[in-house]
């Protein structure tokens, strides 16, 4: 789990970057926080992104992502990565959008690990509240690929976490 958070706080720090050094349309950046649950043994948990404009007027986005869900059972599902979004408008006050990408994810079940590539893809809808604050709900696949793990005289575990999670919060837009 260090290791994803150390690629995805480099990849927010490149974001950071192009934000300061890039063209006015992609400074106006959209920090997003949530909390959800994913519906694989009805794991609570959240996730934090940045959608970067990057090209047509700000309909093409990158986002950076770190989601995590735990649940009673020591599940836990988690990874960070790297999205291509597309964005279009819903009205005067909505936007609606939806991606796919992917990045490096950890699956643990009963004690076990597996950590391994992690692909996504989502879909949802932005509502303004204010100027600087919208409201977002998103639908998201998550999947981590890691494998089988044996446990002695427990049985084999399938720890390839392939499901979907419904998350919703606030978003901030920052910039110009």
């Amino acid at each position: 789990m260090k290791r994803t958070i150390g690629i995805t706080l480099a990849m927010y720090l490149v974001g950071m970057v192009w934000i300061t050094v890039s063209p006015a349309s992609a400074r106006e950046a959209t920090i997003k926080i949530g909390s959800g649950v994913y519906l694989d043994e009805t794991q609570i948990g959240g996730n934090f992104q940045v959608d970067i404009p990057v090209a047509k007027e700000g309909k093409i986005n990158i986002s950076p992502f770190v989601d995590a869900y735990v649940s009673k059972k020591w599940t836990k599902i988690g990874g960070g990565g790297l999205n291509l979004l597309f964005k279009g408008g819903a009205g005067e006050a909505g936007k609606i959008f939806f991606g796919v990408g992917g990045g490096y994810g950890q699956a643990r079940l009963h004690g076990e690990n597996a950590n391994g590539a992690l692909a996504t893809a989502l879909f949802g809808g932005e509502f303004a509240a204010s100027e600087k604050i919208s409201i977002f709900i998103q639908g998201r696949w998550l999947a981590v690929f890691g494998g089988e793990v044996v446990v002695s005289n427990v049985g084999t575990y399938d720890l390839n976490a392939r499901h979907f999670a419904i998350e919703a919060g606030i978003a901030f837009n920052v910039g110009e």
